[in-house]
């Protein structure tokens, strides 16, 4: 199995907590399983997909899964990297951009927040959010036609879009696609189920679909 590392606190810190990135590196290296690194220090296993070439257009449409806060200090962490070091040309005609997703980390007690699924009587958690999401749309179907909060069959996603209070939106997160589009609903939804669901939330009653 492969390996890669990352170096840069704020890219670990994004992959901690979002349980994906996207990253620039020397095109055609391995897709598929890897091992991944925080330095010399192993944190989990994953798989690496390769995105796309490295254009001013990619880099903005991949900076907000990045770890960067915008392409200007992306690209000067790229030039440091390959750059000023001969790796490459100034159209980074060489480099590729690829996603990094985790599918298991080898220790959660060093994270700061745990994440618990919304389900009542479902005790699945995780230490990262994206994680939760994951579980959500594979072991709760059900939530994709039923709003656990108002007990009606419905287009749960168009539903909760519509309603846009913190409940809902913890359901629009876990249900909607961040391959969609980052609105910027989606993005405050974000926010409130990472502080929500780091507190042990749990959809009201029970039910039965």
């Amino acid at each position: 199995m492969s390996r890669i590392s990352f170096q840069v606190k704020e890219v670990q810190e994004f992959l901690r907590k979002h349980g994906r990135v996207y990253t620039v590196r020397i095109d055609g290296r391995q897709e598929g399983k890897v091992s991944i690194y925080f330095g010399r220090r192993k944190v989990a296993e994953g798989v690496v997909t390769r995105v796309g070439s490295v254009t001013s257009k990619t880099l903005e449409d991949c900076v907000p899964f990045s770890g960067f806060k915008n392409v200007r200090d992306w690209k000067e962490k790229i030039d440091k990297i390959f750059l000023h070091k001969g790796l490459t040309d100034d159209l980074y005609r060489n480099l590729a951009i690829y996603e990094v997703r985790v599918i298991d980390w080898c220790n959660d007690s060093w994270f700061d927040s745990v994440f618990h699924c919304p389900v009542p009587g479902c005790n699945f958690k995780s230490s990262t959010l994206s994680t939760v999401k994951i579980h959500f749309k594979v072991n709760h179907r059900e939530y994709f036609n039923f709003c656990p909060i108002c007990k009606v069959r419905v287009n749960v996603v168009h539903h909760a879009h519509r309603k846009a209070d913190e409940p809902h939106l913890v359901l629009f997160y876990l249900l909607r696609s961040g391959r969609a589009g980052r609105t910027e609903l989606y993005a405050k939804a974000e926010k409130v189920a990472e502080r929500l669901l780091s507190n042990g939330f749990k959809f009201g009653g029970d039910f039965n679909v």
